[in-house]
């Protein structure tokens, strides 16, 4: 089960022998059909990270998660911009269709 968007190889980062991820712009979530097996797991997966998170922040530590910026405006409701879209060097796949769409911008 997938929680974040694809990302390239080269996002993949090994320290100690456990493999991380990395992106430049942020972790973004995958977007799942909605009441599917997967969306259900993630929602799941994803209200115990908030729960761990709200515990955190009210014990004063803080949680070190790099979420992309453009997933807030998303939560916020906003509509996202075309620079939403993976470029070149971001780390994500479909950097091509990024590219793409601003080019024809």
């Amino acid at each position: 089960l997938g929680l974040w968007v694809e990302h390239l190889p080269q996002s993949r980062v090994m320290h100690q022998g456990k493999t991380f991820l990395h992106s430049p712009r942020g972790l973004f979530p995958r977007p799942h059909v909605p009441g599917s097996p997967n969306s259900l797991a993630a929602c799941k997966r994803f209200r115990f990270l908030g729960r761990l998170m709200a515990k955190a922040l009210r014990d004063g530590f803080i949680v070190p998660v790099a979420l992309c910026p453009h997933f807030f405006e998303a939560v916020l409701g906003a509509d996202l911009p075309l620079e939403a879209l993976p470029s070149p060097g971001d780390g994500w796949s479909g950097e091509f269709l990024g590219a793409a769409a601003r080019f024809a911008r």
